[in-house]
């Protein structure tokens, strides 16, 4: 009966799931995906011909590798790549119909933009297919996680200088920086926190869940030494007063629905899922109509809402004028040329990663998106319901995590790179959750 209800509530193939081994020819791609986990955290482009990141290059030498051993291991391509898909179909069907988005923007449209920003998801995807099959221990996911949390103490080592020095700064500056406002509606005078950022806000949502993964270490107790549980507590200090000194009001809104529910009693386990469902839609709806009503009322800060419900409303108005854009996508243009009639700025998108996956790549897209979202966050509460142990904390904060993202990517446009990868991360990482929990023949022999 144990056997059938892990298998419901998994939305695992269990037949279909391949034993892994150990490359045999010298290719491990394992290492290859701690890089991606390191790297993931430190955005910063530079140009070999082309724009790219540190993480791209390794994503797509990763990408190689694993063709290369594709060739030595008969099969193994398929097996792995199917065992993905049976994990989540809704993530393959997002990126084909992005594919199918962008060979059409290409030759209907004669439009490249389409096919740049399919890149920079391409080597998040690239992020999720190697976490889901090479971070396959529960040692494994340890040393990823510290991977990551070790190469956001370097960045988190620039957004504290910058916060008390000013420097250094080494990205351009968004125009938008000179008109970010304190809580109390002035403008900020003092050191912005960007990090390797062009905006505070990008910053600040991007260690939103961080943050919220390094309180689920200490609250659950993850580390292993006093030593490892003090470089926690210091990671947690820098995270938040980083964060604190971008004067981002809505990372810090969401970094606390996320802890919320990492510390919800087991007994509230089995309704996880529709709470998270619940929060998620009446804390967006609740911001925006409380911002709404204060900024009408006294002005300040929040109108900055008010900003981006317009711009919303001109890349759905462009939308509407191109049908092309319902079903894939290419809307930018459009977005950016009704912005400056819908809003006082003018803006190439949605500043809504939600709204913004329709722009770029159509509503269907979104569809997968959003269904992606959801299922991976249906597995992780069926797994804190049904377990026990460190998989089922794990569980919780990967969870907490994808919700807080979720709505923050509702204020912010960040379902672009480093979000994107760092979302598709999380996707993998609870892929890799619900193999060790529900199957053990995941595990390495």
């Amino acid at each position: 009966m144990l056997e059938s209800q892990k298998k419901k509530h998994s939305g695992v193939n269990l037949d279909a799931a391949p034993q892994y081994s150990e490359p045999r020819f010298g290719i491990n791609l394992y290492y290859a995906t701690l890089g991606i986990g390191f790297f993931s955290t430190l955005e910063y482009r530079f140009s070999v011909g082309i724009s790219t990141t540190p993480v791209e290059v390794i994503a797509f030498l990763a990408m190689g590798l694993y063709l290369l051993h594709s060739l030595l291991e008969k099969h193994h391509w398929t097996q792995s790549l199917f065992a993905c898909y049976s994990d989540n179909r809704p993530v393959f069907f997002y990126i084909f119909w992005i594919i199918l988005a962008v060979f059409l923007g290409l030759f209907l449209r004669q439009s490249l933009t389409t096919f740049f920003l399919f890149r920079d998801l391409l080597s998040g995807f690239i992020a999720y297919l190697l976490i889901a099959s090479h971070i396959n221990t529960n040692k494994r996911i340890r040393y990823f996680i510290l991977s990551y949390l070790a190469g956001s103490f370097i960045h988190l080592l620039i957004g504290v200088s910058q916060a008390l020095t000013g420097g250094p700064q080494l990205v351009e500056e968004n125009w938008a920086v000179g008109a970010k406002m304190d809580p109390s509606g002035g403008f900020v005078s003092g050191h912005l926190v960007r990090g390797l950022f062009n905006h505070p806000n990008g910053y600040a949502g991007f260690f939103m869940p961080i943050l919220i993964l390094v309180a689920a270490a200490l609250i659950y107790k993850w580390y292993e030494s006093q030593s490892e549980k003090y470089c926690l507590i210091l990671l947690l200090l820098m995270t938040l007063f980083s964060m604190h000194s971008t004067y981002a009001k809505g990372a810090f809104m969401w970094s606390s629905l996320g802890i919320t529910f990492l510390l919800i009693p087991k007994i509230l386990d089995r309704w996880r899922f529709y709470l998270g469902l619940f929060a998620l839609v009446a804390g967006v709806s609740g911001l925006i109509i409380y911002s709404l009503n204060a900024y009408n009322s006294s002005g300040g800060a929040l109108g900055t809402i008010e900003t981006r419900l317009q711009l919303t409303e001109a890349a759905l108005t462009a939308m509407q004028q191109d049908p092309y854009i319902y079903l894939f996508g290419d809307g930018q243009r459009g977005a950016f040329a009704l912005s400056r009639y819908f809003s006082h700025i003018e803006y190439p998108n949605a500043h809504n990663g939600i709204v913004n996956i329709a722009v770029f790549y159509g509503f269907p897209a979104l569809f997968f998106y959003l269904w992606a979202s959801l299922k991976t966050l249906m597995n992780l509460s069926q797994i804190a319901k049904l377990y026990e142990g460190i998989n089922r904390t794990l569980s919780i904060a990967m969870f907490s995590c994808i919700l807080a993202s979720l709505a923050n990517y509702y204020f912010e446009p960040h379902t672009q790179n480093p979000w994107q990868i760092q979302f598709f991360i999380f996707l993998g990482l609870s892929v890799s959750i619900a193999r060790l929990t529900i199957d053990k023949r995941w595990k390495l022999r």
